[in-house]
């Protein structure tokens, strides 16, 4: 999706902002598996995912 809206933005930048974020407490990860996480800007104590 990024690379479609704006072909200037790496992969890298993309996940460096997340990062950035996430060390700063403005979202929080869900890391499902060694490839794929979830990033969700509600931070607070919430059911985001049903098993």
């Amino acid at each position: 999706m990024v690379r479609q809206a704006d072909a200037t933005v790496s992969r890298a930048t993309v996940y460096n902002t997340l990062n950035l974020l996430l060390n700063k407490k403005l979202i929080k990860a869900l890391v499902s598996d060694k490839y794929e996480a979830f990033w969700n800007t509600n931070t607070s104590i919430h059911h985001a995912f049903t098993t």
